[in-house]
């Protein structure tokens, strides 16, 4: 096989492997489409209390590292709050 063969072969397969992509793309994209839109979707409020933990914990990761002690106090006493409002719907009070 001479190299502009080989050269063709290989745009053939990439140009078919371009193609696989985006219809895996579009293909994804269609169904988180469907189902955030969709009825389907709803987070509980402990799915939603455990995001916002992790968002506050990666905040006081990296004033800590800054060494931003004032915001990491102020994102301590956040997390308390949000953590409390956990255990109040871990253990069935529910808001």
């Amino acid at each position: 096989m001479t190299k502009k063969e080989a050269e063709k072969v290989a745009n053939a397969i990439f140009d078919k492997l371009i193609v696989l992509l985006n219809q895996d793309n579009e293909a994804l994209s269609k169904a988180l489409n469907d189902v955030i839109s969709g009825a389907e979707f709803h987070i509980t409020d402990e799915e939603m209390y455990l995001g916002e933990l992790a968002r506050l914990e990666t905040l006081r990761m990296l004033y800590q590292e800054n060494q931003e002690f004032e915001k990491c106090a102020i994102i301590k006493h956040k997390i308390d709050a949000v953590k409390n409002k956990l255990n109040v719907v871990l253990n069935g009070g529910g808001f």
